[in-house]
């Protein structure tokens, strides 16, 4: 059995429990070029159309992804979530923590089980288009809406 998680502040699970024993905060605030904050903040907090703070803790480097080595075209990778990109790293890291990678293992026998939500990567990947429209959302409400999904198979066509 094998693990690999990233946690901000964290890029593996030894990290992860440094991180566990001596805490240390890990947000900071959202970047300009991840969303323009004076559009969608509001003090309301039952204003479910806004948000209500401009913090939030990131994982860095999250778009440095080898797409070569997993045999996936660059150009569809960088069309890619990057929740899935980070999940087939993740996959490959925990069946090298497992041991495996230099043995081989036996595919079919194999599970990775992984929790994820919907990103909202394919609304904030368009944003930029909507924002040069003349009204990009007609309401705040038009904000992406965070749900559980399936995760994709692309670990296993990776690997």
């Amino acid at each position: 059995m094998g693990m690999a998680r990233r946690f901000p502040g964290a890029q593996n699970v030894n990290d992860y429990w440094r991180l566990l024993a001596a805490p240390q905060a890990q947000f900071g605030r959202v970047p300009e070029a991840r969303w323009r904050s004076a559009a969608f903040l509001s003090d309301n907090f039952r204003d479910a159309s806004a948000a209500y703070t401009d913090t939030m803790a990131l994982l860095p480097d999250v778009g440095h992804f080898d797409a070569v080595h997993y045999g996936i075209p660059p150009r569809r990778a960088s069309s890619m979530d990057p929740q899935h990109r980070l999940l087939i790293d993740l996959a490959r890291e925990a069946i090298q923590d497992a041991g495996w990678e230099a043995e081989g293992f036996d595919r079919e026998e194999t599970s990775a089980i992984t929790p994820l939500t919907e990103s909202g990567y394919r609304e904030i990947s368009t944003l930029q288009v909507r924002m040069r429209q003349k009204h990009p959302w007609p309401n705040r409400s038009c904000l992406p809406q965070r749900r559980s999904v399936p995760p994709p198979n692309r670990p296993g066509h990776a690997l």
